[in-house]
């Protein structure tokens, strides 16, 4: 649908450039869950074992850190030329019509 219009080209441009996206929305949570697997390994002996957490053992708990995913760039790059096509087209459909006015 992004072909067909415009303003949808560069809302997913726009998107895509915040960092906003369904890619990066969809690393996220493949991370997070990932971490949550390994949240649980960590933690189910000690919870099966009815140990208490001391300040040691919270130094040594994992830590979610997200790491970013490659940016789009192929992505952006091909709606930026897609919108630039069309800007041309009407740029050039325009000055033809005004073109044909003064005839």
């Amino acid at each position: 649908m992004r072909f067909l219009s415009p303003t949808a080209a560069l809302d997913q441009v726009l998107t895509d450039a915040a960092g906003t996206g369904r890619k990066r929305q969809q690393a996220y949570v493949d991370q997070a869950q990932g971490f949550l697997r390994h949240w649980g390994t960590v933690l189910s002996p000690m919870i099966f074992r009815q140990t208490r957490l001391t300040s040691a053992d919270t130094e040594r708990l994992p830590v979610f850190s997200f790491q970013e995913p490659n940016p789009p760039t192929q992505l952006i790059g091909s709606s930026l030329l897609y919108l630039l096509g069309a800007a041309g087209l009407a740029l050039a459909w325009g000055y033809r019509k005004i073109v044909r006015l003064d005839r």
